[in-house]
C-alpha cells in the first residue's frame, strides 16, 4: 500500500516536472518567435527618434529622459544593428522579469520544504515571457518606456531582496533597490521619484528597512547620478538644466505634460466586449485556482481548464480584434482581470482550508505589484491606463505572489503553475494578435517581406514594399544632389525623423521636431536657436506641407532663411500609408546660399528675436 502511493506520488511528481518543462519550452519558443520578429517592421516616427537619439545624445542639451545615453553603448557595440539592439534588449527584459518571477516565489512561501530548483527555473522562465508585453504594440527598439521597465523590474527585485538583516542577500537588494531607482530616473524622472516614494513606504510598513544599508545604497544612487552629470554634460549643474530645460519643453508644446495633471484618475474606456473579456478571465482564474486544490482535480485537471480558459478567451479576443481590424489600446488592461479573480480565489480557498492566508508582507508585495503599471504611467499625457497596459507582467506577477503559499504539501512552483500557464498563454496570444496590427504600419510583420539596409554594415531590416521604396527613391534623390552621411538636415514634416536617420543624416534641434501639437512651432524655433548658425546654413530641408502634421513653412522666415531665394527643390517623393491611410507630398530641398551669407542671416535673425544660443 505504502509502496504504491510512493509510486502514485513520484509518477505525479514527474508529471508536474513535466508539464512545468513543457511551459519552459514554451517560453524558448516565444524567445525564438521574438528573435525572428525582430528583423521585420520599422516606424518612421517614434522608433526613428529613439535611434536618432541612441545614435548621438550629446548633440542635445535639453532632455527629460535620458535613456540615450543609457543605450548609447549598447548602439555602438552592435554598431547600430537595430535586430541586435531589439533582441538584446528584449533578452535583458526577460531574464529580469524571469529572475523577478522565481524571487517572488522564492520570498513568498512560507513553506521551505518541496522545493525543487528545476521545477522553479521552469515556472520562472514562464512567467518571464510577459516580457512580451513590454514591446507593446510592437515598438521593440529600445526607448524611455522599455528602460522604465527595466528600471522598475530591477527596483522591484531589490525590494523583495531587502530586509532589516545585514545579509549579502540583503545588502544586494538594496543595491538593486537604488540601481533600480536610478534607471528609472533616467527613463522617466516622474515615475522614478512615484516609485522611491511607494517602495520606501513598503518597506516601512512592513518593517524591513535596515537604516544602515539605506544609507550606503544613497550614497550609491548620489554616486551613479553624479556620474551620469558629469558623462552628459560635464557638471551637475547643466545636468540639471538640462532637466529643466526638458521640462520647459513639454510646456512649450502644449503636449499637456503639467504637474497638475499627473494627479488623476482617468477612465478604462474599454468597450462593453473587453469587460466581458475580463470578466470571463476573471472567471477564469477563480476557477483554476479553486479547483486546483481538489485532489479529484489535482494538477493535471487544473492545468486542463488553463489551456480550455485560455484558449476560449484569446480566441475571443483575437476574434474581437479582427473584427475591428486593429488592437485597441486598452488589450492588455484585460490582464488586471488575473490579480483581481486571484484575489477572490485566495479568500475563498482561506475561508474553506484549503490554503493558509497570505503574510501581510507578501499582500503588501502583491499590492506593490499590482500598482507598479501605473506608477511607470506617472506622467504620461495620453491617458494612463494602457501605458500602464506595457507593463501588465506586473499585474500578472501580483497575481502569481497571492496563490504562492498553495497546498501545505506543495512546493511554490507547483502552487503557481497553472496560473503561469495562464499568464504565459495570453502573453504569447497578445504578441500574436500584435504581429496582425504593429503599430503605425499599414501590413501585418508577418507580411513584411522587402529587404531594407537601415544603416550600412548592419542586417537588413524586412519591411513592407512602400517604405522600402520610398528610402530608396528619396535615397536616391539626395545621394544624386550631393548629400553625405552627416549632413544636417532641418525635418519638417512633423513625423519623419526616420526619413533623416535612413538618409544617414543629422537631425538638429531635437531628434523629432514633432508636430501636431498647439506650440510645435515655438518648440522648434526655441530648439534650432541651439543649433551653431553655420550647421543651419548647412542643413538641407524635408518638408510636407499637405501632411497630417506638419511643421509650417512660415517657421523658416523667423530662423532667417527664404525658401524660394535660399534653397533649390531636388525633387518629390511620395509618404508611405502607415499613420494614416493615405500618401502626402515630401519635398526635398538643397541649401545654395553662400555660407557666410547664411551664417549672417541666420545671426540676424536671431538677434531680432532676442534669441540666445546655449553655448
Amino acid at each position: 500500500m505504502i509502496a504504491a502511493m510512493e509510486a502514485q506520488r513520484s509518477w505525479k511528481s514527474v508529471l508536474t516536472l513535466g508539464v512545468a518543462f513543457f511551459g519552459a519550452s514554451t517560453a524558448a519558443i516565444a524567445l525564438y518567435w521574438f528573435w525572428t520578429l525582430s528583423g521585420r517592421g520599422v516606424e518612421l516616427s517614434d522608433e526613428a527618434f529613439y535611434l536618432l537619439w541612441m545614435r548621438d545624445p550629446w548633440q542635445y542639451h535639453a532632455s527629460a529622459t535620458q535613456f540615450g545615453f543609457i543605450y548609447h553603448p549598447l548602439y555602438v557595440l552592435l554598431s547600430g544593428d537595430v535586430t541586435m539592439l531589439r533582441w538584446f534588449t528584449y533578452l535583458v527584459t526577460f531574464a529580469l522579469a524571469a529572475l523577478l518571477g522565481g524571487l517572488v516565489m522564492w520570498r513568498s512561501s512560507p513553506f521551505k520544504g518541496g522545493w525543487s530548483l528545476s521545477g522553479t527555473l521552469c515556472v520562472a522562465l514562464m512567467l518571464g515571457s510577459m516580457a512580451l508585453l513590454t514591446v507593446g504594440p510592437w515598438i521593440p527598439t529600445p526607448n524611455y518606456n522599455i528602460l522604465n521597465s527595466q528600471g522598475l523590474t530591477m527596483g522591484v527585485i531589490g525590494y523583495v531582496l531587502a530586509d532589516r538583516t545585514a545579509s549579502r542577500t540583503s545588502t544586494l537588494g538594496w543595491f538593486c533597490l537604488v540601481i533600480g531607482c536610478w534607471l528609472i530616473f533616467m527613463a522617466k524622472p516622474t515615475s522614478a521619484v512615484a516609485f522611491a516614494i511607494l517602495a520606501f513606504t513598503c518597506l516601512c510598513v512592513t518593517r524591513q528597512v535596515n537604516w544602515r544599508l539605506l544609507g550606503l545604497a544613497c550614497l550609491l544612487g548620489g554616486a551613479l547620478l553624479t556620474a551620469s552629470a558629469l558623462l552628459e554634460d560635464g557638471s551637475i549643474y547643466r545636468f540639471a538644466d538640462r532637466l529643466k530645460n526638458g521640462a520647459a519643453m513639454y510646456q512649450i508644446l502644449g503636449a499637456q505634460h503639467d504637474y497638475v495633471s499627473m494627479f488623476r484618475a482617468d477612465i478604462i474606456a474599454m468597450s462593453e466586449y473587453e469587460w466581458h473579456l475580463c470578466l470571463i478571465l476573471a472567471l477564469a482564474t477563480i476557477l483554476v485556482l479553486l479547483v486546483q486544490p481538489l485532489r479529484a482535480f489535482g494538477l493535471v485537471g487544473s492545468l486542463t481548464l488553463v489551456v480550455v480558459a485560455s484558449v476560449l478567451a484569446m480566441m475571443a479576443m483575437a476574434g474581437y480584434s479582427l473584427i475591428n481590424g486593429s488592437l485597441t489600446i486598452f488589450r492588455n488592461v484585460v490582464f488586471l482581470a488575473v490579480p483581481a479573480g486571484a484575489a477572490v480565489a485566495v479568500v475563498v480557498r482561506a475561508l474553506v482550508g484549503y490554503a493558509p492566508w497570505p503574510s501581510f508582507r507578501q499582500v503588501v508585495l502583491a499590492a506593490l505589484l499590482l500598482l507598479v503599471p501605473h506608477l511607470s504611467a506617472f506622467g504620461t499625457a495620453a491617458n494612463y491606463w494602457p501605458a500602464a497596459g506595457s507593463n501588465a507582467m506586473f499585474w500578472g506577477l501580483s497575481a502569481v505572489a497571492l496563490v504562492v503559499p498553495g497546498r501545505r504539501e506543495e512546493g511554490a512552483w507547483i502552487a503557481t503553475l497553472p496560473i503561469s500557464a495562464f499568464l504565459q498563454f495570453g502573453a504569447v496570444c497578445l504578441l500574436g494578435l500584435t504581429v496582425l496590427a504593429p503599430y503605425r504600419q499599414s501590413v501585418p510583420l508577418v507580411d513584411q517581406h522587402a529587404r531594407l539596409l537601415l544603416t550600412p554594415g548592419t542586417r537588413p531590416l524586412q519591411v513592407a514594399e512602400p517604405v522600402e521604396r520610398y528610402i530608396s527613391n528619396l535615397r536616391d534623390l539626395a545621394r544624386g544632389s550631393g548629400f553625405v552621411a552627416g549632413t544636417p538636415v532641418i525635418d519638417l514634416t512633423g513625423r519623419s525623423p526616420g526619413t533623416v536617420y535612413a538618409l544617414g543624416g543629422n537631425a538638429i534641434g531635437q531628434p523629432w521636431m514633432v508636430g501636431g501639437y498647439p506650440g510645435s512651432q515655438d518648440l522648434a524655433r526655441v530648439m534650432l536657436d541651439t543649433v551653431p548658425c553655420k550647421q543651419m546654413a548647412e542643413a538641407w530641408l524635408l518638408a510636407e506641407p499637405e501632411g497630417v502634421r506638419p511643421m509650417p513653412l512660415g517657421l523658416l522666415p523667423e530662423l532667417g532663411i527664404d525658401l524660394s531665394r535660399d534653397y533649390a527643390l531636388i525633387g518629390t517623393v511620395m509618404s508611405p500609408k502607415g499613420e494614416v491611410a493615405a500618401s502626402y507630398s515630401q519635398f526635398l530641398y538643397k541649401p545654395t546660399r553662400e555660407l557666410k551669407a547664411a551664417v549672417a542671416a541666420c545671426d540676424a535673425a536671431r538677434e531680432s528675436r532676442g534669441s540666445v544660443r546655449r553655448p
